[in-house]
């Protein structure tokens, strides 16, 4: 999981982190998927910054070239930005599909507001699911 600075100034990312991870990973039990979630590292993307929309801040993070070299590090299959976006409109999860080298849809980048995530089991259903449906 990846996170700005301002998601670490109202959150503890590592704890947020495995919160997600405990209750996406209960989530797809309970659902009898044969799935499982891991936390590959929790790293700040530094210098990246919310956009005034989720929108534009998903696409920016596909892009970005850091964030592409820490999930190549990491091995990561999905990567998920905790951000303090703050957005009134456009949603407070999100992820992203585009085509891969391959031609199939890629749903390897989400963006999750840090303050919307945890204690209601956000993460697993904004993100999770287009990972396997």
């Amino acid at each position: 999981m990846l996170h700005t600075a301002a998601a670490a100034e109202i959150c503890n990312p590592r704890n947020q982190a495995q919160l997600f991870l405990r209750q996406s990973n209960e989530i797809v039990f309970n659902s009898e998927a044969e799935v499982r979630f891991e936390l590959a590292g929790v790293e700040e993307l530094v210098g990246f910054e919310e956009f005034l929309n989720i929108v534009d801040t998903r696409n920016e993070l596909r892009v970005n070239l850091n964030a592409q070299i820490l999930r190549d590090s990491f091995r990561a299959d999905l990567v998920v930005l905790l951000t303090d976006g703050n957005w009134t409109r456009g949603g407070t999860a999100f992820c992203i599909g585009y085509l891969d080298e391959w031609g199939r849809l890629d749903f390897g980048y989400a963006v999750v507001e840090a303050d919307a995530g945890g204690g209601a089991f956000y993460l697993c259903p904004r993100a999770g699911p287009r990972l396997w449906l």
